[in-house]
């Protein structure tokens, strides 16, 4: 997905001391660190104690979507989910690349320490899988990478989607979203409007069209991270475990190192409804 031309010069990255915001409610720290690419600040969140792990959301996603998973592992595990450029608290920069994200995603595992691990879900997946790819990192868990969600079908989603962005406004295209590639119901939807994961949602909006096109112009290929050496975790649920979208069994195949754990009775977005069999699972496999 990306090219290999992040710029010679660019080095590793410290977080600025004068971002550094520590909720008194919560014990959640707010930092930031420049992006390798040099082009903007990446925001992302610290929570608990114990070996790093950087986590990279998916689309429509952001740092916090991670904090229940980050409050169960406590003091096992410290959690640094970051907001991806143009979300939550990181400026959008120059834009989106897949070789500008592997860039920032790099920066957070600088500022977390060498011996950091990475966990991607989702089109986070296929960041972390790059940024893997690029640079040394001890473990690696992969939450249903969508090397295969392109096609006819997708396109038509994404050009309702922009139609609905530019005729009726973020909420509208969440709407059309959650009917369209989510199967949500109206009582489905009805509820997620009165929780606050609407309004992150509809704020986030208008990023999707723009980060599926750079991810499909990088073209990822499953052979490209054949080579990928240290231990990687494949966590996917037993809903999705067979979506023709995610490259889950394929990549279990090729790598070298690599098991896949199969969550029960969960899909897309265990973090949210089974943190605590996420959590576990990170344990299990970071620490032993």
């Amino acid at each position: 997905m990306f090219s290999n031309n992040i710029p010679a010069a660019v080095h590793t990255a410290q977080p600025k001391r004068n971002t550094e915001r520590v909720d008194m409610d919560t014990g959640i720290q707010e930092l930031s660190v420049t992006s390798l690419a040099g082009d903007t600040d990446i925001g992302y969140i610290k929570m608990g104690s114990g070996p790093a792990l950087v986590i990279v959301p998916g689309a429509l996603g952001v740092a916090m979507d991670w904090s229940l998973v980050a409050r169960l592992l406590g003091d096992r595990v410290t959690c640094y989910p970051i907001d991806r450029r143009g979300k939550g608290r990181s400026d959008l920069g120059a834009g989106y690349s897949m070789e500008s994200e592997a860039a920032d995603v790099k920066a957070v595992l600088d500022a977390a320490g060498p011996d950091a691990a990475l966990l991607g879900h989702s089109s986070g997946a296929l960041v972390a899988l790059e940024t893997a790819r690029r640079y040394p990192m001890r473990k690696l868990i992969i939450y249903e990478p969508p090397f295969y969600y392109n096609g006819l079908e997708v396109d038509a989603l994404m050009a309702r989607y922009s139609a609905k962005l530019e005729e009726g406004g973020n909420e509208s295209a969440i709407d059309l979203f959650c009917r369209d590639e989510l199967m949500m119901n109206d009582d489905q939807i009805a509820f997620m409007c009165t929780t606050p994961a609407w309004g992150v949602l509809t704020t986030l909006a208008p990023t999707l069209p723009e980060e599926w096109k750079a991810i499909w112009k990088f073209n990822p290929q499953v052979k490209d991270y054949a080579d990928l050496a240290m231990p990687v975790l494949f966590l996917t649920g037993s809903m999705t475990e067979d979506n023709p979208s995610y490259a889950t069994n394929e990549l279990v195949e090729l790598l070298p190192d690599a098991r896949k754990v199969v969550m029960p009775g969960n899909g897309h977005m265990a973090h949210l409804g089974a943190p605590e069999m996420v959590a576990e699972e990170i344990v299990k496999f970071l620490i032993g």
